[in-house]
């Protein structure tokens, strides 16, 4: 799996930010050089490498989970922090009638049908703001890190943004298959990868296209 260039700069922050705690401790304790030297410099870049670039790649064949473990310790720091202020502040977490404004809002800026946007939503996270899947999708289109990233939306767990990322991001699939909703659908949910490596909607995407194709007729027949 390719790490876009946010997600990586993010893990070099990370890595920048561990080293100077570590040197903060040695600071403190009066032992600098014992404690950070170039052993303990070694030692946390090869975690972070393994956790970041050897265990996905070596593993992520054989267990495709592991594929997403740095999109999904991307996305569970990002839900710590915009969780935690959305418990400080409670305005920061949207009701039910006001997603369902902002689905309508951000569907009719890329040009969606509202009922298809909705009909996603209810599918990927059940209208659920702070929802983080196994495999790191965030908030309630469940985009992962690297391509919300991409879409430059800020808070990934906010109503609007998230919505307006996720909808951004369907318009683009949906505009790449000439219109072929249900091309745009599978390869939201399962990669434009997956669907060239099939000719079509991969077996995997097949239940996602079909439950959210029959969310978005009964919202359009009811709207």
């Amino acid at each position: 799996m390719n790490l876009s260039g946010a997600l990586v700069s993010r893990f070099a922050i990370d890595f920048i930010l561990i080293l100077l705690f570590l040197w903060w401790c040695a600071r403190k304790k009066r032992r600098r050089r014992r404690f950070l030297n170039r052993k303990v410099f070694f030692l946390v870049a090869f975690l972070f490498f393994s956790v970041y670039i050897l265990i996905p790649r070596l593993f992520g064949p054989f267990f495709p989970r592991i594929r997403y473990l740095p999109q999904l310790i991307e996305a569970h720091k990002l839900r710590l922090y915009y969780t935690g202020w959305a418990t400080v502040i409670p305005g920061k977490r949207a009701s039910r009638v006001t997603i369902e404004r902002e689905i309508v809002v951000a569907a009719r800026k890329y040009g969606l049908h509202p009922a298809l946007a909705k009909a996603v939503v209810k599918v990927e996270s059940g209208f659920n703001q702070f929802a983080l899947s196994p495999t790191g999708g965030c908030g309630l289109m469940q985009l992962l890190p690297s391509t919300y990233y991409s879409l430059r939306e800020g808070n990934p767990f906010g109503a609007r943004s998230n919505l307006l990322a996720g909808t951004k991001y369907l318009r683009q699939l949906y505009q790449r298959y000439g219109g072929n909703c249900r091309l745009a659908l599978a390869a939201y949910n399962a990669g434009p990868s997956n669907v060239k490596k099939y000719k079509g909607v991969p077996p995997i995407a097949e239940r996602y296209v079909k439950e959210v194709l029959k969310f978005y007729k009964m919202y359009k027949k009811a709207s």
